[in-house]
Order: structure tokens, then C-alpha cells, then sequence
């Protein structure tokens, strides 16, 4: 057992946990980065064919739910940078303000994200069902 104590009581100890946390919070960015670089007006079924009209909204929204399954991916790693940053500060007595203020930023970040990509959707989906109605 003492062994375990001297291990995380290490300074190489910290300074893993402190680069885990970092590596965590640039590669949550990352993936918010990605996902909203794919997020685009291709998904609008204004000027598309009928036929085609359904398998376009079709797609776009896989595309949507996977870029909302990014920002939940993004939002656990950041939720991740938060814990490792917690275990570089458990021993060394410095406390570092940035974690506990980074991890609910940045989680409503996401959220507001999450929850502006679902309404888009909804209206969209809601635009469509609405033009179906007048078809029949």
C-alpha cells in the first residue's frame, strides 16, 4: 500500500495527470472543432427534387445526430480534463484555478450547441412534415 501512496504522491505523478488533462482539454476542443466544421446548410431541402427530398433530410439528420453524438464525446472529455486536473492537485498543494472554472464552461458550451443543432432539426423536420401534409 505504500508503495501506491509514494507512486501518486510522486511529482512524475502530477505532472502525468497535469499533461492527461491537458491532452484531454485540447482534444475535447478538437472534436467540437470538427463538428461544427461539418455542420453546414446541406442539409436544407429547399431546390431538391421531390424524390430526392426525403433522403436528403433523411441523411442530414444522421449527419446531426452524429455531430450532437461529437458534442456529448467532447463534453465527457472535458468532464475527463476536469478529473485528471483534479489528481495533479490532490497532493501537491498548489491549487489551479482554471479546472474547476473550465469543465462547466465548457460543458454549457456544448449544451448550448447540443441544443441548437436539436431545434434546427426539429424545425426542419417540422417543415417537412408540414409540406407533406399539403401533398396528399
Amino acid at each position: 500500500m505504500s508503495g501506491i501512496f509514494d507512486i501518486i504522491a510522486s511529482t512524475e505523478f502530477r505532472n502525468t495527470m497535469y499533461g492527461l488533462s491537458i491532452v484531454c482539454l485540447i482534444l475535447a476542443v478538437g472534436v467540437a472543432i470538427v463538428a461544427m466544421v461539418f455542420y453546414g446548410r446541406a442539409r436544407e431541402t429547399e431546390g431538391v427534387p421531390k424524390e430526392q427530398e426525403k433522403w436528403v433530410l433523411l441523411f442530414a439528420t444522421w449527419r446531426d445526430s452524429l455531430i450532437i453524438t461529437l458534442l456529448y464525446t467532447s463534453e465527457s472529455i472535458v468532464y475527463r480534463f476536469s478529473e485528471f486536473s483534479g489528481l495533479s492537485e490532490v497532493i501537491s498543494g498548489r491549487i489551479y484555478l482554471f479546472s474547476p472554472v473550465v469543465q462547466p464552461v465548457f460543458s454549457l458550451i456544448t449544451s448550448v450547441l447540443i441544443f441548437m443543432i436539436v431545434v434546427t432539426r426539429v424545425i426542419a423536420i417540422s417543415r417537412w412534415l408540414g409540406s407533406q401534409k399539403d401533398t396528399r
